[in-house]
Parts: structure tokens; sequence; C-alpha cells
């Protein structure tokens, strides 16, 4: 057969098979994000639960057996990355081999899916829940868990207070050179499937499983007839936009926070905090966004820029954030910034698997940014000094109300869903949303080699964290107010009990084709007693994703899974104080329940607050 387009073969041996294909852009920046001790990288961590503990579900053969599955079906998740000097072309003017730098490629050996799933897959035991929770945020703190000799790990931690076989945690460990978000909850549901059902549905040859994997840049579906030619001009335009939208952005501010000179290369210390509304609240938050026409995802952005008002005001009106300071923050536009899927844009497609590139392996990830008005001030408006206000207090700021009103609290929210159905429409859309991708790649580029170049350690100095005023913003300089998005509903994508049904449209019993279900054929399997349906052996009682944030990150997301909506920050505990934030999204609580829960209000912020966890 011949090499998957975009890959070449580059051993002579029949028996040992080896593809390789440089990296794109966008991966290239997130290899050398994974460089930088594993910065943007994820584990996911799932609390598992057998029916049958007789079953054996969780046993050392049955796990193995499903990752090395899993593995096969998705073999992106079995490569590595190796830098590797491009071929050399007779007549080019860069004559030695010392004058072409290397690149980051993938490599994948077809050996290595067998031979390696056990030393990506470890297998332990924990005392409790608790237990599992603090190795799996444990992650990102220590030695990295990922390299680019191991791109994909997963840990299976079975529970000693339980029955023997009744319960385990999975976490899995991804780099976000080969994952995003959609990937992520694809391999998640195919093993959870698979170790269920304890069987195997056919594999496609490694050649066509390859071809769903090039490089982001080189998929992108343009109209019928643009040349090559036409694509190069069509992404000059789009660098053009891009610049002249990066022009007006300038200034901003953010939570309050401690920077060195050192911050922004060194490895965020990566934390999370987790709150849960009940299924009353979450039915009742979905039902106001959609009386106003709204989504969540919108609303999100305006309830974390009103929370940050009332962070701020505060500080203000208790007289620990002085006037100047607060009438400059008081003017400041704020900008928020998200990640934009581009998998329904892209070429996806092939025999027997047309249809699932929706949840195919791979990074298919652009981001979008959106300007909004400075802080809704409302009753703080104008008001110079704290002596100044007399209004009422709740919890030592204006009640959210008082600060923005609810019919303007929907403007605003519409007002960021229409900026994205704005940019969706705008014909060079592709072009100037993958302009931006090489800023992000350059600094990602410097960082690591900086990091390798200090030996892979954090640098210790005398420098004290300095607290940034207004003062400290040089001017063209953007201050990001917060990064995040919501994920939606993802008891579609990863559903709560397996196997699946042939009813489900991303069961692999099923014969239908479906933009998400990726890995298996649509062709009709030999009739077998093996592939009908069974009743559910394994449920999954609980999951979360933790990101690796960024250096100098506070990221902002949602999900609702199992009928509640949860609220997700993770930030740099390096930058920002664990009390700031956890002020922070007790106030985006309050702001919920006061624009989107009419039947609870924000009374019972304090009782229902104890559903966090840190």
């Amino acid at each position: 057969m011949n090499a998957p387009k975009g890959w070449a073969t580059t051993s002579s041996d029949p028996d040992v098979r080896v593809w390789t294909r440089p990296l794109g852009l966008t991966e290239a920046g997130f290899y050398h994000d994974l460089l930088f001790n594993s910065t943007a990288d994820s584990a996911t961590h799932v609390h598992l639960r057998s029916i049958d503990p007789s079953a054996g579900l969780f046993s050392p053969a049955n796990v193995l057996r499903a990752w090395t599955s899993v593995r096969r079906r998705f073999p992106l998740l079995c490569a590595h990355i190796e830098e590797q000097h491009p071929p050399h072309h007779p007549g080019s003017s860069d004559s030695t081999l010392g004058a072409r730098e290397p690149q980051p490629h993938f490599v994948i050996r077809e050996a290595d899916i067998q031979e390696q799933a056990e030393t990506t897959l470890s297998l332990g035991t924990v005392a409790s829940f608790s237990d599992a929770e603090h190795f799996a945020r444990a992650i990102f703190d220590g030695p990295a868990h990922l390299s680019p000799h191991a791109l994909a790990r997963m840990h299976v931690l079975w529970r000693e207070d339980r029955p023997a076989g009744a319960e385990a945690h999975a976490i899995l460990v991804f780099a976000h050179v080969i994952t995003d978000s959609a990937s992520t909850s694809t391999v998640l549901r195919v093993f959870f499937d698979t170790l269920a059902s304890k069987e195997d549905f056919p594999h496609a040859p490694i050649e066509e499983r390859l071809e769903m994997y090039r490089p982001l840049e080189e998929t992108l579906r343009y109209p019928a007839g643009v040349s090559e030619a036409g694509r190069r001009w069509r992404r000059a335009i789009g660098w053009a936009l891009h610049s002249v939208r990066r022009r007006g952005r300038t200034g901003g501010h953010t939570l309050p926070r401690k920077l060195t000179t050192h911050s922004s290369s060194t490895p965020a210390r990566s934390r999370d905090l987790v709150y849960a509304f009940t299924r009353s609240e979450s039915t009742q938050i979905l039902a106001s966004c959609r009386r106003a026409r709204t989504t969540f995802n919108s609303a999100c952005f305006v309830l974390g820029q009103l929370a940050l008002t009332r962070v701020l005001a505060r500080r203000f009106l208790s007289g620990a954030m002085t006037p100047a300071e607060w009438a400059w923050r008081a003017k400041e536009p704020m900008f928020i910034f998200g990640p934009l899927s581009l998998r329904s844009y892209l070429e996806f497609g092939g025999p027997g698997y047309e249809g699932g590139g929706e949840g195919e392996v791979g990074f298919n990830v652009s981001w979008y940014s959106h300007t909004m008005p400075h802080m809704p001030l409302g009753v703080l408006a104008g008001v110079e000094t704290p002596r100044q206000y007399s209004g009422q207090l709740l919890g030592g700021a204006p009640p959210p109300e008082d600060l923005l009103s609810k019919e303007r609290f929907f403007h605003r929210s519409a007002l960021v869903g229409r900026g994205v159905e704005k940019l969706f429409a705008h014909p060079r859309f592709l072009d100037f949303s993958l302009a931006c991708h090489k800023e992000a790649a350059d600094v990602s580029r410097v960082e690591a080699e900086k990091w390798v170049r200090n030996g892979q350690q954090v640098k210790h100095d005398s420098e004290t964290p300095k607290t940034i005023g207004f003062d400290d913003i040089q001017e063209g300089q953007t201050v990001l107010s917060l990064a995040g998005s919501s994920l939606g509903d993802m008891d579609v994508r990863i559903p709560r009990a397996y196997p699946l049904p042939s009813t489900h449209p991303l069961s692999p019993r099923s014969r239908k084709s479906h933009p998400v279900r990726a890995g298996y054929s649509t062709s009709p399997s030999p009739a077998s007693e093996r592939y009908s349906d069974a009743e559910p052996t394994l449920i999954v009682d609980w999951w979360l994703s933790i990101l690796h944030a960024r250096p100098l990150e506070l990221y902002f997301g949602s999900v609702m899974r199992h009928g509640t909506i949860e609220l997700l920050v993770f930030w740099d505990e390096n930058v920002y104080e664990a009390g700031i934030i956890r002020e922070w999204l007790d106030e985006i609580v309050l702001a919920t329940r006061s624009y989107l829960c009419p039947e609870t209000g924000a009374g019972d912020l304090d009782t229902q607050m104890m559903q966090s966890r840190l």
C-alpha cells in the first residue's frame, strides 16, 4: 500500500514499518509547550464502577487489552517526536547539513503500538477517592509524565476501600500536540466501551488511519478550485487582517497578581477549583439563557467580568486599592480569549470512516479573542474615593444588579455571542484565525528553548514577586483578562454507562455514520452474538479534566455532565493567590444565581459553596 497522504515511509524492511511526517506550525508550538515542562497538556481523572465486581473489568489483562486496542485504533497516540533535518535537494543554497535547522517530526513505528502499550500504562492502588484526586492533581507538579517519546499515558488505580474489582480510577494524560477536547473525549469513550465489552471491533489498516492525521494547516477545506498559490495568497491576507485586529488590542487588566521578571519563563504551578450547581439550578440557568436568546458560554464571560468587578470594588471601597488604580481600571477595556474548534472546516473523511472527523484524534483548534467594554460600574460610576459611596453593600461591594442591571447583563452576553457569530461569518475567517498561530508558536519555542538552556530548572534568586499596578503596564502592552470556554453538555460525548447500545449514535455497534464517532468503520460486521447489545457493565461515576495552565494564565470554563453545570477555574499559583481565585469564583456563583436562577437567588451562597473542591 502507498504511504498515507502527508506521511513518508522510512524503512526498507517490509517487516519493520515506520511512518514519519513533519509537524505543522500549530503542532510545533505545542511540541515546544511539551518541552516546557508539559505546559498546556492535560490529565483526565475518571472514577469507574463495575456493576459486577467479579467480571474482572479492571483486571490487568483486560485493562492492557483495552489500552492496546485504543492505541491501534488511534495510532497518533503511539507517535513520538524526533528532531530531523529536512531532506537536502540538489542545487539548493544550503549545501551543508548544519545549514539546515532540524525540524520536529512525528514518528510512528507499527511495532510500538503493541510493544509500548505496557510502558505507557501504570497500575496501582489508592486507599480512597481523595487519594486518587491527590494523585491526579500532582501529575503536573513533579517530574513531567510526558515527553517527546511518550505523548499519551494512562494510570489505573484500584480502590483498596472497596470490594475487589468494584471500583477503579483511570487517569489519562495527553500531550496537547496530539489532542484537543473533542479527541480526548473520543479516546475516553472508546476505552470505556472496549473495557466494558471485553470485545474488539475490526481495526482499519494503519495507513488508512494515518490519512486522518495531517497538520491543521494542510487540511483546511478551501472553496473548490483554489490553487496552492491561491491558498498562500489567502493566508497572506489573513495575516494582514490579523495584524490590524491585533494592533487595536492594547491595555486591559485582570485580577490582582504578583510577577517577577521570570514569571513568563517559569512553568505554571497549576491549580484548579470546581463548583457544581444542583440539577434544579442547572435547569434554571439553561432556561434563563434560552429565554434571553443567549448561551451560557456567552454569559460566562460577562459573569466572570462582573465577578472581577466586585472583587476589585471590595478592595477599592475598603481602602486596599488606591483611587488612582481604581480610576485606571474603570476605564480599561477587558480582553477575553478562548478556543475555537475548526473541525467542521477540515477535509476529514475516508473509506468507511466518513463523518468521523469531528471526533478524530489530533489538534484541530484555533482561538478567538473578544474585546469587552470596561467594568460594569453601575452605582460606582463617578465614584472617585471610597467616602463618596454611600449605597448598599453585599459582602463589601455593591450587589451585582446595582453594578449591572439584568437587561444590560443579557445585552452584554448577546454582544459576546454576536461577536463570535460575526467571526464565523467573515469571508476570511479561516485565514485570519490561523494567522495568530504563528505568534503563539513563536512564543512557545522561545520559552521552551530558554527552559532547556537553563537545565529545565526554575530560576531562584533574591527577586521578590511584585504586585502589578497600573503604572507597570507598558504602552502598547495587552493584558488578557481571562481565557476560557464552555464544553457544553459532555454527556453526549462521554455517556455514563457502557458498553453503548446500538441505538446510541456513538456506539461501535451502530451501523450509521456520525460526525463524532471516530475510529470505527460503518460497514456491516459479520453477524455474530459477539456484537449484539448487552446490559451495561461499567458506570462512569465522575470525571474531571485537569489542565496544566500556562505561565500567568487564568482560565475559566464550564461543563455540563450528569445533568449539572460545573464551573472550572485553572490558574498559575505562582502569579495568583488561591484566596483571590476562591473569592472570584464565589462572586461568579453569586452573579449566576442573581441573573440566571430566579427561584434560588443569591441567598444560599454560603451553604452551597461547600461543594467546591480545590
